[in-house]
C-alpha cells in the first residue's frame, strides 16, 4: 500500500535521488527536497513529492520578479540538510 501511494504521488526515492547525484536533504520555501551539486551555476534541486515541484517552480517565479521590481539580484534560500544514506 505505502509503495502505491508513492508512486501515485511521484515519489523519488533516496536510491533514485543518488543515481541522478542528489547528496543531500534539504528543503526549499519549506518543501522537501533532494539537493545535489552541479558546475559553477549552482545547486541542483529537486521535490521529493513530484505535484510539489509545482509550488517550487511557482516559488522561485514569485522571487525573481518581486526582488527584480525592488532592483536586487534573485537569490533562492536552499536549507541543506543531512547526506542522503
Amino acid at each position: 500500500m505505502k509503495e502505491r501511494i508513492a508512486k501515485l504521488l511521484d515519489y523519488m526515492t533516496k536510491q533514485q535521488a543518488l543515481a541522478l547525484g542528489f547528496t543531500n536533504h534539504g528543503a526549499m520555501y519549506g518543501i522537501p527536497c533532494w539537493v545535489g551539486e552541479t558546475d559553477a551555476k549552482g545547486p541542483m534541486v529537486a521535490a521529493k513529492w513530484g505535484p510539489a515541484e509545482h509550488l517550487i517552480s511557482l516559488g522561485y517565479w514569485v522571487t525573481g520578479l518581486t526582488l527584480s521590481m525592488l532592483g536586487r539580484e534573485p537569490y533562492f534560500r536552499i536549507q541543506i540538510g543531512r547526506e542522503i544514506r
